[in-house]
């Protein structure tokens, strides 16, 4: 699934902040695998301020990531349970579209 930079911030912002033993490692694999790099911040210009980050979209790859079946299921039901509390944002709508198709 190809993600772009937007999409990995927003996914970061998904995942559950608690869990079990199973869930908390899930979730620390799937986050050092969608980490934003040093040569990435270099490369588009990332930036933080304000509390926000910014940069160039017109330098952004999509990067294609593959993903375990306990990746997809953290990531599908973490989205569901926002979808189910009416809490999903434009950031994680468009996730929630990305991960169900």
């Amino acid at each position: 699934m190809k993600l772009g930079v937007k999409d990995r911030i927003a996914l970061f912002g998904v995942l559950p902040q608690q869990g079990d033993f199973v869930t908390m490692t899930v979730k620390h694999d799937l986050s050092d695998k969608l980490k934003i790099t040093q040569t990435e911040i270099e490369e588009f210009g990332i930036k933080s301020g304000e509390g926000n980050l910014t940069w160039d979209a017109s330098k952004e790859k999509e990067i294609d990531f593959e993903f375990t079946e306990l990746e997809l299921k953290l990531v599908k039901d973490s989205l569901e349970e926002m979808n189910n509390k009416k809490s999903l944002n434009d950031d994680t709508f468009n996730l929630y579209k990305k991960f169900n198709a």
